[in-house]
């Protein structure tokens, strides 16, 4: 079985859009995966929606409460201490991937031995259904 990758979704407020968003995780074409949301104390119903899109899923999950709002930062660094996966990834609760965006990252980790992968992303202009790609710019440098 190849390793465990968590993705952590940090919310705030999301109650719209992080069906979508969970939706698109739950589809990865990647087989271990986990996802955490992490409900950074949202006056709407964020949590409830994450419990019930999760809850119909068969990949482990968490959702997990801040009490008071304490920014994404927070928000992701309680998803990644709560995470079980070798590997980790964060997407925002108004994002939507494609069903192999895991897969493809590892793909890359894998084929470079490469500690960590980068991918582009794509914007779409909601009023006149432009799609952009916005290709990643990842300048390098030798550590010592």
């Amino acid at each position: 079985m190849p390793p465990l990758i968590s993705v952590v979704v940090p919310a705030y407020n999301s109650a719209g859009k992080i069906a979508v968003t969970l939706g698109s995780l739950i589809a990865q074409d990647y087989e271990n995966l986990e996802i955490i949301a992490v409900n950074d104390a949202s006056g709407d119903d964020t949590a409830d929606v994450a419990r019930e899109v999760l809850g119909n899923s068969s990949r482990p999950w968490k959702v997990i409460d801040h009490e008071v709002n304490r920014g994404v930062s927070v928000a992701r660094n309680t998803g990644m201490d709560a995470s079980r996966g070798e590997y980790l990834a964060f997407v925002d609760a108004d994002d939507t991937v494609e069903n192999d965006y895991i897969s493809g990252l590892f793909r890359s980790i894998e084929a470079t031995g490469g500690d960590v992968a980068v991918c582009g992303y794509k914007t779409l202009d909601e009023a006149t259904g432009t799609v952009k790609v916005n290709r990643p710019s990842v300048d390098l440098m030798k550590l010592s």
